[in-house]
């Protein structure tokens, strides 16, 4: 219960926080996805604008070069980084100095976990809307991994959590908080 109690009061503190951080984490993860679609882009058909209350992927015309707006993301596609913080905060016996390690560490995964969310996301948006071709027979593979994709990027904020604080918990230990005698 106190485990609960603590991640919902440090869950209301992140939230309101986020109103403030989010743009901040925007141009990081904006500026990273840049860079992955430099990499994986050949010719290069995706520019990355930063608004400032999100991002919009414009698709490159072949024949004029123009950048028209393809799809746009508001703040809401980095949700999870509000439960990971929380739960960071509220997970028992991590001292404070690693807890700031750990804190660091997750929000260096879920950037570039959401830069490659929103990268993957475009990619998929074309061979979908049939802007990038492919063989029919590799459809439900497109289809499937649009949905692994989501699944993965709805779970990212609670998975680096986990991965990040498994070992710090009491049961790792052989201890369990005893009550004040």
């Amino acid at each position: 219960l106190r485990f609960a109690a603590v991640a919902f009061a440090a869950l209301l503190i992140t939230s309101a926080i986020w109103l403030w951080a989010a743009p901040l984490y925007n141009r990081a993860v904006s500026g990273t996805a840049r860079a992955i679609l430099a990499v994986v882009e050949h010719p290069r058909q995706t520019t990355v604008e930063i608004q400032a209350d999100g991002v919009v992927f414009e698709r490159l015309d072949a024949q004029s070069g123009i950048a028209r707006p393809f799809v746009e993301f508001d703040f809401f596609v980095y949700f999870g980084v509000v439960p990971f913080v929380a739960l960071l905060l509220a997970t028992p016996m991590i001292p404070w100095r690693k807890r700031a390690a750990l804190l660091i560490t997750g929000l260096g995964l879920l950037i570039l976990l959401h830069a490659a969310y929103l990268v993957g996301a475009v990619r998929l948006l074309y061979v979908i809307t049939g802007l990038d071709p492919v063989k029919p027979s590799s459809r439900g593979f497109y289809d499937w991994a649009q949905i692994a994709l989501r699944v993965l990027w709805e779970a990212s904020g609670v998975l680096v959590w986990a991965a990040l604080a498994a070992r710090h918990w009491p049961w790792k230990h052989g201890t369990v908080d005893q009550p004040s005698a």
